[in-house]
């Protein structure tokens, strides 16, 4: 028992010695931000969903493809490919998406087991992924990031068929983006794009960081072969992706109190003391201040605090539909759910500021 005793305090001690042995779960590295993308790693099991039932449209769940059936025409026709724009031949494709797993191409695959793949063969393309992730404070900073490795291959006798190197590759314009009005358009002014870079042959690390503008965030990646004369090979692959929380957005006001993200200062004094006033009315607080007190043909009668209207549209006389504003609103979901768009509801109801809206507000809706 003695030389077992004097066993274990040796192995003590020489394990103490040793700073790169596995850490104790006691010191273990604290996890970091949670990651808000569905399925990230790619890792979901096979077989992975057809998209909109296109059988060669193959993404990880929670992920859509996003891809142009015609050439934009920012881009050039090829010298070898004659003069169609819209042609299947030796020009353009929507490009082909599958999984790609590890056993067959490990060099494909950022870690773990499978990775997202497309490719045009012989055509070029303008494509990615994109995923809209919801429950986000507004005002919140984000940060999307993922693996991206790029193949582009002329000659495939020196390319390889395991894409271990490229052959004579172009311009592949690869970037990613967060639309942070949760919009589900690449080509959208509102999507914030981080500079383009490429990844031939190796996985690099794309990033973009914003800030949220509501409650969902929609992240995109992009890839566009870009060659004056046709490349046989133009793959990307995906990896490891995340979206995380960088720095919360400010506290959620108290029902009751106005939802302002800007200075009140942005409207102008007169419309400010209309909805204000409204929204002492609205919650029973008893008279009117003096200094709140619009012209008395734009107030409205008083409402009990416990009658403040759920969500839903109320009848105008004009025959119009309008909405009162109750928590946990935002002119995207408002939107949404009335089929209509924000910049629409924003020159329906004269808003200059999304950011501006107040419990307890009227708005109609285009």
């Amino acid at each position: 028992m003695k030389s077992k005793a004097a066993l274990v305090v040796v192995l003590c001690v020489v394990t103490a010695a040793l700073p790169f042995m596995t850490p104790s779960p006691a010191y273990a590295e604290a996890p970091g931000p949670t990651n808000l993308l569905v399925d990230g790693d790619f890792e979901a099991p096979a077989p992975w969903p057809w998209q909109d039932g296109i059988g060669e449209v193959q993404v990880g769940p929670a992920w859509r493809a996003w891809y142009l059936d015609v050439a934009p025409d920012y881009v050039q026709t090829p010298v070898n490919c004659g003069d169609s724009k819209v042609g299947y031949h030796c020009y353009w494709m929507r490009p082909e998406f599958r999984d790609n797993i590890a056993a067959s191409f490990a060099n494909r695959v950022h870690s773990g087991f499978r990775s997202q793949k497309y490719f045009s063969y012989g055509r070029m393309h303008e494509a990615g992924l994109y995923q809209r992730v919801g429950g986000i404070q507004p005002g919140s900073t984000v940060r999307f990031s993922i693996y991206i490795q790029a193949w582009m291959c002329h000659d495939i006798d020196k390319c390889g068929m395991n894409g271990i190197r490229s052959d004579a590759p172009s311009d592949m314009h690869l970037r990613v983006g967060i639309d942070p009005y949760g919009g589900d358009n690449p080509f959208s002014p509102n999507v914030v794009w981080a500079p383009e870079k490429e990844a031939f042959d190796q996985w690099v690390e794309f990033a973009v960081e914003t800030q949220a503008r509501a409650d969902t965030v929609t992240v995109f990646t992009h890839s566009r072969p870009d060659w004056g004369w046709a490349r046989v090979s133009n793959d990307v692959y995906l990896d490891d992706a995340s979206l995380v929380v960088v720095q919360p957005g400010p506290a959620t006001k108290p029902v009751g109190q106005a939802v302002v993200a800007n200075p009140v200062s942005q409207l102008s004094a007169a419309a400010t003391r209309v909805r204000l006033a409204r929204l002492w009315r609205r919650l029973g607080e008893g008279p009117l201040p003096p200094e709140m007190n619009p012209i008395q043909a734009t107030t409205a009668p008083a409402t009990p605090a416990a009658s403040l209207p759920s969500a839903g549209p109320t009848p105008a006389s004009s025959g119009s539909r309008t909405h009162v504003i109750v928590p946990g609103d935002t002119l995207t979901n408002i939107a949404a759910r009335y089929n209509t768009t924000v910049p629409a509801l924003m020159q329906a109801n004269n808003i200059t500021n999304m950011d501006l809206i107040f419990l307890g507000l009227t708005l109609v809706i285009p």
